[in-house]
């Protein structure tokens, strides 16, 4: 079993809008200051360094964010990449509805 941050949207562009919250969050823990979920922002890059972008990119490196077609190959590739027989699928996004949204586009991909 693997686990891996999916964030679906009916777009690329508003996927990566909404995974801005998790973003926050993980550059909140590099610079111990941890923080409750923040809402999505336009302009991540604003808000790091360079350093900060490298190493974020590297810890969310792994993550699976897109539009339902790009979430599917991803997901895909991850799987046949680590070779798994399970999946458990963690979507941090500010936006309850658009949370739950994404889980129903990840269960369509999947086929439930």
């Amino acid at each position: 079993m693997v686990a891996v941050n999916v964030i679906a949207a009916d777009t690329d562009e508003k996927a990566e809008l909404l995974a801005t919250s998790i973003k926050q969050s993980f550059l909140n823990m590099m610079r111990n200051t941890p923080s409750q979920l923040q809402p999505p922002v336009k302009n991540l890059d604003e808000l790091m360094s360079p350093y900060e972008k490298a190493v974020l990119e590297k810890q969310l490196s792994s993550a699976i964010i897109g539009s339902p077609i790009n979430v599917k190959k991803k997901l895909q590739s991850f799987l046949n990449e680590t070779k798994a027989d399970e999946i458990m699928v963690s979507t941090m996004v500010f936006d309850h509805n658009a949370r739950l949204y994404s889980h129903q586009l990840v269960a369509e991909i999947i086929g439930l």
